[in-house]
Order: structure tokens, then C-alpha cells, then sequence
């Protein structure tokens, strides 16, 4: 009605029901859960107040936990107000600022951090469309391996210091005709050229082609930068500049039938900067999706996807896959995995040669909720890995 206030909550309570496991030397490591002291944590996504409505136009003003995903994506505390300037050129401005969320510490408010940024959208035809993002990111980096006592047992020492990033975004979107569009996008970096993104998207008239090429550019040496621009780069060193050409297609003969494939191509433009992070590869996937057989109950799916990366590392998984719903409440699949290589977080192992053979059946108890189970046999050349997982989800 006229009532311009609204309230949002969105969070999560995460309860490992084994409990705190840090002083157990011979405890697995399973996910980032178990690096927190006690077995309940508590995650706050979204948690704040607006007021619409205000002024001619209905600017609203948002205060509290939230989110901006125009350009890049940041989570943070403070305020945001969104000023519709013309309706009618779909010219519109969002400013905001305040602290920056890092969900993974504790540390985001007591060490100074905080963020101003404005993102502006303009319609100049009814074919295109314009997007300026500008953020300005200052955060307390802590360091890694900074103050060891024996500096030599760092293998990377990135010293603790202030970052402070200028980050500046143009795109742009352009719709030749009904079945033919482009995209592009390029960003500055502390004033240098940072990224340069383009994409084209073409669908048949009869809607059984769907074809998209894209190119993907690092101008410069990206190096340590605040989390909202890359949280990478202290987990994995330095990106030196490289291109990337790709390229994806789906054909739909059919109802029936799927077919997409793709392909790309990883360029440094330098060889000598190649690193265990910084690789050129070709990488290419193939699937075919048989739907609705058996009377609609059954649908079978195979996928391939391959790595050929420089230095003769090559990875490659072939899948299959069969599922069968029997009604409205039950669901279940059966199939059958390979993989050349093959991480095991359960376990914290790299396997290699592991074929994967699963189970997967779901219950639809209500429209709100759902269980499901899932049995699977990991068979290497060495072991021979049994895993269950139960679920349990309700929307509400």
C-alpha cells in the first residue's frame, strides 16, 4: 500500500554436530566450518530498512547490511540511496558507502575499512543501454607469512600494509535485432586498463541454435588488491596479462534432443610468466541430453570436458548420467563418472584415474520441503572410497 518502509533478514546458522574439532591433531579438515572454535556459527547476509517513495520520482533509501552487484560484487554496511533521475532514458544513479564485509573475519569494522562508490545507468535508444560504476576500496591487509621468525620458512611473504583501489567500469549492451546481441565491458584500475571483456550472442529464429563467442582481456599485472576486486591473488600469487578466446554452441533438433559444445583458449602474453596459476590451456566440453523418454519419466545425459594445459597437464572427465522421476514427490538417478584427476575433500587427497559410481534419490515431502540422499563409490587404482550423504531442505 502506501506504507514506503520495508525490512529484509537474511542469514544462516551453521551447526556441525561433531563440534569443534581445532585442538584434535588427527581431524579432518572438510570445509572452512571446521577452521571456527565452536560448532554453531552464525552468517549475516542481508539485514537492513528502506524507504521507497521518496520524491517525485520514488528514490528509496536502503540503510544497513546489504548488497551491490552492479559491475563488481560487494557485501557492506551503510547506506545506499537509489535517485531515478528520467524514467524515460532509463537514467538513474545509486550512491552508496560504508564498511565493507568480509564474512570469513572478524576484523572488518575494529580495522578501518570502508568503501564509497556510485554506479549510474543510461538508455540512450531502446537498442542500448550504459552502465558507469566507480568504487573506491580502502582496506587493512594483514599480510602473509608477514613476521615469521625464520623469514626463509615463507615460501610467499606479502607484508602487511593499507590497500586503497580506484576502480573504474564502462559497459555497454547493444541489441542488433531480435536474435543478435553484444556486450562489452571495459574497467581501470588505479587509473591503468585493467580488464577488457566482449561478448556476442546470436539465437536462430526457430529458437534450435544458440551460438555465443566471448574474449576476455588482462591488460596488466594484477597484484595484491582489496577483496571486493579479486579475494585470488594472496591464495595464489600474482596474474600476469593474458587473453582468453571462447566460444559455446546448443542445438536443439528437438524437444527431445540437446546438444552444446564449447571451446576456449588460454593465451599468457608472455610465455616466461607461466606459473601453477598462471597456465595456458585449450579447454573444450561436449554434452548430449536425451529429455522426457519412457512417457516424460526418464531423461539420460553424457558430458565430456577436457583440460590441455601447457607443460603436458592434461585433465579430462567423462560422465554419464540416467534419472527417473516416478511422480510428482519422487525423483532419483544413477550414473557413472571419470576423472583423470580428481580432488577428495573428505580426505584432503589428490587422486588420479578415479571412477565415480552414484546414487542419487529425492523426496519431495511438501511444496516447502525436500530430502534427499546420495550414495557413492569412489574407485581408484590404490583405494576404493564409500560415501552417504543424507539432506534435508526447507524453504520458507
Amino acid at each position: 500500500g502506501k506504507n514506503p518502509w520495508s525490512f529484509r533478514f537474511f542469514g544462516r546458522l551453521h551447526w556441525d554436530f561433531i563440534g569443534d574439532q581445532e585442538n584434535d591433531p588427527t581431524a579432518m579438515i572438510r570445509d572452512v566450518w571446521d577452521n571456527y572454535d565452536g560448532a554453531a556459527q552464525v552468517q549475516l547476509y542481508e539485514f537492513f530498512a528502506k524507504v521507497d517513495n521518496l520524491g517525485k520520482q520514488g528514490n528509496s533509501l536502503t540503510l544497513g547490511r546489504q548488497f551491490i552487484d552492479d559491475g563488481i560484487w560487494m557485501q557492506f554496511d551503510g547506506a545506499r540511496y537509489d535517485w531515478i533521475i528520467d524514467p524515460s532514458q532509463g537514467l538513474d544513479l545509486s550512491i552508496f558507502g560504508g564498511v565493507p564485509v568480509l564474512l570469513w573475519t572478524e576484523d572488518a569494522w575494529s580495522d578501518g575499512n570502508w568503501s564509497v562508490g556510485l554506479v549510474g545507468h543510461w538508455k540512450p535508444g531502446k537498442q542500448t543501454r550504459l552502465r558507469l560504476e566507480y568504487y573506491h576500496i580502502s582496506q587493512y591487509f594483514a599480510g602473509i607469512n608477514d613476521g615469521l621468525s625464520d623469514p626463509s620458512e615463507a615460501t610467499t611473504e606479502i607484508p602487511a600494509t593499507r590497500l586503497n583501489d580506484d576502480f573504474l567500469g564502462l559497459s555497454v549492451w547493444h541489441d542488433f535485432n531480435a536474435a543478435t546481441h553484444v556486450y562489452g565491458r571495459f574497467t581501470l584500475l588505479e587509473g591503468d586498463p585493467n580488464e577488457l571483456e566482449l561478448r556476442a550472442r546470436w539465437r536462430s529464429k526457430d529458437g534450435k541454435w544458440l551460438v555465443v563467442a566471448d574474449w576476455y582481456n588482462l591488460f596488466t599485472r594484477l597484484t595484491n588488491v582489496t577483496n571486493d576486486l579479486t579475494p585470488y591473488v594472496p591464495m595464489m600469487g600474482v596474474y600476469e596479462p593474458f587473453g582468453k578466446l571462447g566460444g559455446r554452441a546448443t542445438y536443439r533438433p528437438s524437444d527431445r534432443w540437446v546438444l552444446q559444445g564449447g571451446l576456449a583458449y588460454r593465451a599468457l602474453f608472455d610465455e616466461i610468466d607461466e606459473g601453477t596459476f598462471n597456465r595456458e590451456y585449450t579447454y573444450y566440453y561436449f554434452t548430449v541430453s536425451v529429455l522426457d523418454l519412457a512417457d516424460q519419466h526418464m531423461d539420460i545425459t553424457a558430458n565430456a570436458i577436457g583440460y590441455a594445459a601447457s607443460g603436458g597437464s592434461d585433465v579430462a572427465t567423462i560422465t554419464g548420467d540416467v534419472a527417473w522421476r516416478f511422480d510428482e514427490k519422487w525423483r532419483a538417478s544413477i550414473g557413472i563418472d571419470y576423472q583423470l584427476y580428481k580432488y577428495d575433500y573428505l580426505q584432503n587427497a589428490e587422486r588420479e584415474d578415479v571412477y565415480t559410481y552414484y546414487l542419487r534419490v529425492r523426496w519431495k515431502a511438501t511444496r516447502t520441503q525436500e530430502a534427499s540422499l546420495l550414495f557413492s563409490i569412489d574407485d581408484d587404482r590404490y583405494t576404493e572410497w564409500i560415501s552417504l550423504f543424507l539432506y534435508w531442505t526447507w524453504r520458507f
